[in-house]
């Protein structure tokens, strides 16, 4: 048996007959968790370790250790075992979690999916959570006149807890992220992405959304 091991990550590889098997751990920040409906439901796995993200995939059911409903959220830190597959894919065995966070992915992962409700309640309280430089924009008034019809009605109804609310980048002080299909967004009856720009302000220690994008 041989191990390999890099930053967040152990592998190892046993040989049975001409082709090696390998079982691995990773332990990173979940920036993606989709999947399908069911019991046995099939999903895929974007976890963060250091500045590489890793798909992996699972099949229902797979053991969660977790300690805290923080688990469950976008921007929680897991520890994922998993077993590659004969075509290189890894496919998750289980996970571990403790409850703990990357604030700089989970803090804007709450943000946008509390605004995303309230701008689905056509809730004026949702500009507070926006930066005062976007508020003055010329590209804010755009992406206002744009976004009148937008439809956030699915989203309100399935995506209250954000998992289809994906983080895209992390970076010192800003984090990107992307409300996908998941989130059964639509404009004019098209389905329609939105991408986020996060950034803390330093003034007071608070994240704001500072950009919005639709594709």
């Amino acid at each position: 048996m041989k191990a390999l091991s890099q930053v967040g990550v152990i592998l190892l590889c046993a040989t049975s007959g001409l082709r090696p098997c390998c079982a691995g751990s990773l332990r990173g920040t979940v920036f993606s968790d989709h999947s399908g409906q069911g019991p046995h439901r099939v999903g895929t796995l974007w976890l963060a370790v250091g500045s590489k993200v890793h798909e992996l995939d699972y099949g229902e059911p797979v053991p969660r250790h977790f300690t805290s409903q923080l688990c469950w959220d976008i921007g929680a830190i897991w520890s994922v075992v998993y077993q590659v597959l004969p075509d290189s894919s890894r496919d998750i065995s289980s996970v571990d979690c403790t409850g703990q966070v990357d604030e700089n992915a989970h803090g804007p992962w709450l943000l946008v999916r509390d605004y995303l409700q309230l701008a689905g309640d056509r809730s004026t309280s949702s500009r507070g959570m926006l930066s005062s430089r976007w508020r003055a924009s010329p590209e804010f008034q755009e992406y206002e006149a744009k976004v009148r019809d937008l439809d956030l009605s699915w989203s309100r109804l399935h995506g209250r807890p954000g998992r289809c609310i994906d983080v895209v980048k992390v970076e010192r002080e800003r984090t990107e992220l992307r409300a996908g299909g998941d989130c059964g967004l639509s404009l004019s009856e098209k389905p329609v992405d939105l991408f986020f720009s996060v950034l803390r302000n330093n003034r007071t220690d608070r994240w704001e959304i500072d950009e919005i994008k639709v594709e």
